[in-house]
């Protein structure tokens, strides 16, 4: 999940400078999930779905303070680098908002979006917390866990809900 940096040559060539990249990468990450949340909640008209997504804003801003307290406790700044993959998991959530679809479908679709999106946080989450362990770290360990239980949580209130959206397209075609 990782992406590349931004104009330099450095290499990733230590778990220290691995763990250094992932956790910037994350961070990028939860930057743009910001910005698509934003977009998501302006876009989406079931309440239920809304009041989720505001949510989860409240906890991604959440998520990026941990993040940044384990820069602090590992004595590191973040890399200068875009998440690729939360990049395109946006641009995905923007093509569909532009598409215009009905609101039962939009909603349906943001909901998917979200999903996959909960996915690849907690994939990274899941490999940063093991990154932390194996070199020693573990307060921020238990910040970038704190963080994966919220996502997960979060996947679980997806998933749970998005069958109701479904249901709701599927009465459109009848």
């Amino acid at each position: 999940m990782a992406t590349t940096k931004a104009a330099s040559t450095e290499t990733i060539d230590t778990p220290l400078a691995l763990f250094v990249h992932e956790l910037s990468d994350i961070r990028s990450a939860e930057t743009i999930i910001l910005t698509m949340l934003d977009e998501a909640i302006e876009a989406v008209l079931n309440t239920q779905l809304k009041a989720g997504l505001k949510a989860h804003r409240t906890q991604t801003e959440g998520h990026l303070k941990n993040v940044d307290q384990v820069f602090a406790l590992i004595g590191e700044k973040p890399e200068p680098i875009e998440c690729k993959g939360a990049k395109g998991l946006r641009e995905e959530a923007q093509d569909a908002i532009k598409e215009k679809p009905a609101p039962e479908i939009l909603d349906s679709m943001i909901a998917s979006g979200a999903m996959k999106t909960e996915h690849y946080e907690i994939v990274s989450y899941e490999g940063l917390v093991d990154q932390a362990k194996s070199l020693g770290q573990n307060d921020a360990a238990k910040l970038l866990q704190a963080n994966l239980k919220e996502e997960k949580e979060t996947l679980k209130k997806l998933e749970e809900l998005e069958p109701k959206l479904s249901t709701k397209v599927e009465k459109l075609g009848s």
